[in-house]
């Protein structure tokens, strides 16, 4: 419910955010000169539960990618993929110094920067993949899925998982 508010928020006051001018181009080098790491999660957002996941019980899903030695803005990119392909993508800009969201412009675009969940070993990017009433509970998508992670156009890492059918004979 935390995450949910928080989107709620950020979207409502994308209008209020300061207009400022940023580019991230040289990111990619600063990011491997760091170190930085990547640990990407996807549990139930319900439940908290990690998979396989039920298809007909699960509303949605919580991507989670825990971001070390990361600072400053970056745009990382979610991609959800299914047994035949990419399912969806979702580009979230975010900007760990950043409190409240803002908006900004980098390279001719207006981009909505969002602040991160301040953890103790670095920084927290959420995004919930909504399932029921969508085409993956529809047309019952099931078996392994994956959620690749890029920062700033530099594939970081992949996480594996898998939606079950309980009522087939898989």
């Amino acid at each position: 419910m935390r995450t949910l508010t928080w989107l709620w928020v950020a979207t409502c006051l994308a209008a209020c955010g300061s207009e400022q001018n940023e580019d991230w181009s040289d990111s990619v080098e600063e990011f491997q000169r760091t170190g930085a790491k990547l640990t990407l999660r996807v549990i139930d957002m319900d439940t908290l539960a990690s998979g396989p996941f039920p298809i007909w019980d699960t509303k949605g899903l919580l991507v989670s990618a825990d971001l070390e030695n990361v600072t400053g803005a970056h745009e990382l990119r979610f991609e959800l993929l299914n047994p035949s392909g990419t399912y969806s993508v979702e580009e979230v800009t975010f900007d760990t110094r950043a409190q409240l969201p803002s908006e900004r412009k980098v390279g001719g675009r207006d981009l909505l920067f969002v602040p991160t969940i301040h953890m103790q070993d670095g920084e927290r990017v959420e995004r919930v993949v909504p399932v029921k009433g969508t085409p993956i509970w529809e047309y019952v998508l099931t078996g392994d899925w994956s959620v690749q992670a890029s920062l700033d156009g530099r594939l970081l890492g992949r996480a594996g998982f898998s939606f079950v059918d309980p009522e087939s004979d898989q």
